[in-house]
């Protein structure tokens, strides 16, 4: 700043000043450009203890900060920033009370942060970032909260974090391409966490401890790009979270979330090269949202998540070496999608048996191995939006009573580049009305007599009531209903070929039988 534009802000501010008590100051705040600026203002503003708006220092010849130890309150933001000499701010030391946010960043040689240590709370950001000779955050052992987020990013020589009282960062906190950072010791005091959590790509970070006594984070989660960190220790205590993002990761499995028993949102996993197993969260019962794995080049199956019960949508998309979905035998509900695609090892879906309740829709496609949708047979409890089935060039055994029964209503679907038996919805209805059995049932079912003319019975249900749908040859639906008696009366159904699907305690069978 020009010392005549300076020297006439000065006597503006000495005039309003006038009405302010004396120890109040500068209502629109100041910006010190240069170590003369810094020098001269407890000249140009005597008694000047509570600055009313923010305080910014910012300017590569600013050495140190000494003048300015009349300070004691910055009722706005504090930014110090673009420095290349500045090595201390001490000179802050009496400050106490801060109305705003602290940044630090972008300054060569700032390496000393001790006189922030009077401070317990930030009502609004603090960020440390791109600090190029900064290795400790000494001076923030007496934050308690920090009112909107904390952000560390760039700091290329930091070692160390000191947070020793934090309970609370309220929007969130992100600790992001800190190369030399190892541990992530002083936050041990936050067990109840509002705002995410994003850990990106620190080179030399071993772990997560830090965050041992954390057991309700009501965020997401992001873990990214942490190479040495080898598993997931620091995390143990946490017991639900709003979203679980886990990228580029050089973890073996799970192992860490031992208390893990709900998501709120995602569990996406997704570009791990090294994960073999997703052992690790033996509590976990509940994704709300999204569970999706995307290319884990190494895991075969989903073992660890025996007891999962409860998902809205699963994606399992571009996993190069999974043969089957065994872990999700627990599962009794997806609610909304599936998509299964481009795994080109897929043999086996059938550990999805015991779920039900989809609505929305099924997308099997491009999984070249995969010769059966059993496994589906379950899940059209209610009718579902869309069934695409395509380029699974293997695939030949569709006659699924979910898939037939969605094809017999005229249900939404796109069926093609697949074997044949299953290439067309004509293909799939044909062959529906071959008898479709369950073989993981407690029950098996029969009808008789098949040729039958009046009554057709059923054999093999469990007491209660049980649902049923008959079909005719062209998809038609002739009947459909609730029965407690094993007994349907056909005897006004025309001669011909017809497709019994019954519902009873959850599972789905399909019978083909003629009326003569």
């Amino acid at each position: 700043m020009d010392m005549k534009i300076f020297y006439l802000f000065f006597i503006s501010q000495f005039i309003f000043q006038f009405s302010l008590p004396a120890q109040d100051c500068l209502p629109s705040g100041i910006i010190l450009h240069s170590q003369e600026e810094v020098d001269s203002f407890p000249l140009l503003f005597p008694g000047c203890e509570s600055i009313k708006g923010p305080l910014t220092i910012d300017g590569a010849g600013i050495t140190n900060l000494e003048a300015l130890s009349v300070v004691i309150s910055v009722q706005g933001d504090l930014s110090i920033q673009n420095t290349t000499l500045l090595t201390s701010l001490h000179g802050l030391h009496n400050l106490t009370n801060l109305g705003g946010s602290i940044n630090l960043q972008f300054n060569q040689s700032l390496s000393d942060l001790s006189s922030f240590s009077s401070i317990n709370t930030i009502n609004g950001d603090l960020r440390i970032r791109s600090n190029q000779q900064l290795q400790e955050l000494i001076g923030f052992e007496s934050v308690v909260t920090i009112k909107d987020s904390l952000i560390i990013i760039n700091n290329p020589q930091i070692l160390s974090l000191n947070f020793e009282q934090l309970k609370s960062v309220v929007s969130g906190l992100s600790i992001i391409n800190n190369d030399r950072l190892k541990h992530l010791y002083g936050f041990e005091g936050i067990t109840f966490q509002l705002g995410g959590i994003k850990i990106f790509n620190n080179d030399s970070l071993m772990d997560y401890h830090g965050f041992d006594n954390l057991s309700v984070l009501r965020s997401e989660l992001y873990l990214d790009g942490n190479p040495m960190a080898l598993d997931f220790s620091g995390f143990e205590s946490l017991k639900e979270v709003s979203g679980l993002i886990l990228d580029k990761l050089p973890c073996r499995d799970l192992t860490g979330f031992s208390a893990l028993q709900r998501i709120r949102g995602n569990l996406e996993i997704a570009l791990n090269d090294k994960m073999e197993s997703l052992q690790g969260v033996p509590l976990l019962q509940k994704i709300d949202v999204i569970f999706a794995i995307y290319k884990l080049n190494r895991l075969k199956n989903l073992d660890g998540l025996n007891q999962l019960q409860e998902i809205r949508d699963l994606r399992i998309q571009r996993n190069d070496s999974i043969i089957s979905l065994q872990g999700l035998n627990g599962l009794r509900t997806i609610s909304a999608n599936i998509d299964i695609s481009d795994n080109p090892m897929l043999q086996d879906i059938t550990a999805l048996l015991g779920s039900s309740g989809l609505t929305d829709q099924i997308r099997i496609s491009k999984n070249k191995n995969l010769e059966s949708l059993y496994g589906l047979d379950n899940l059209c409890i209610s009718p579902i939006s869309e069934f695409i089935i395509e380029d699974n060039p293997n695939l030949s055994i569709c006659n699924n009573p979910c898939l037939c029964a969605h094809l017999l209503q005229g249900g939404p679907s796109t069926i093609n580049g697949n074997s044949p038996g299953c290439n067309t919805s004509n293909e799939i209805i044909t062959s529906c009305m071959v008898a479709s059995h369950n073989p993981e049932s407690n029950y098996s079912i029969q009808v008789s007599p098949n040729p039958a003319n009046q009554f057709l019975q059923i054999s093999g249900l469990p007491q209660g009531t049980f649902q049923y749908s008959v079909f005719d040859i062209l998809g038609h639906v002739i009947e459909q209903g609730k029965a407690v008696q094993p007994v349907l009366d056909i005897q006004t159904y025309s001669t011909g070929l017809y497709l019994l699907v019954i519902n009873s305690d959850d599972h789905i069978t399909s019978h083909s039988f003629a009326k003569f």
